[in-house]
């Protein structure tokens, strides 16, 4: 099914029965879209904030450098959209609290996209169709 966000430009496909809802962090920081299963509660968060005008890509030594204590595991450079969104995709945590990480940056906004690591294939398919109109 189709997610669109108006307010963001972007748009994507789940699988029948993901629910998608969003609303403002709860500091101001940004906005948080949820898309999940209403049954098991699994999915993944989308938190989008304001990024550094200019910036076009964001790279594993900004992030530690902006979270030094952030394990990052299997790092890898993420494009999104045809390019449109450049980023890093990569694990944290491990066994039962293990989550796939992708951030990236597009428009002005850093999208940090996670989920748990039982949702990661689901996860790729859905990036796989994430599109900036």
């Amino acid at each position: 099914q189709a997610h669109i966000d108006s307010a963001y430009h972007y748009s994507f496909s789940s699988p029948a029965g993901l629910k998608k809802s969003s609303f403002p962090a709860p500091d101001g920081s940004g906005d948080v879209v949820l898309v999940s299963d209403s049954a098991t509660g699994i999915g993944m968060q989308v938190y989008i904030t304001p990024f550094d005008k200019g910036a076009d890509s964001l790279t594993v030594a900004r992030i530690q450098s902006a979270i030094p204590d952030l394990a990052m595991n299997d790092a890898h450079l993420l494009q999104v959209s045809g390019g449109a969104g450049k980023g890093i995709e990569f694990r944290t945590g491990s066994g039962a609290d293990e989550k796939a990480q992708e951030w990236f940056v597009a428009a002005g906004h850093l999208y940090q996209v996670t989920a748990s690591a039982s949702f990661a294939d689901t996860l790729k398919a859905i990036m796989a169709t994430w599109k900036f109109q």
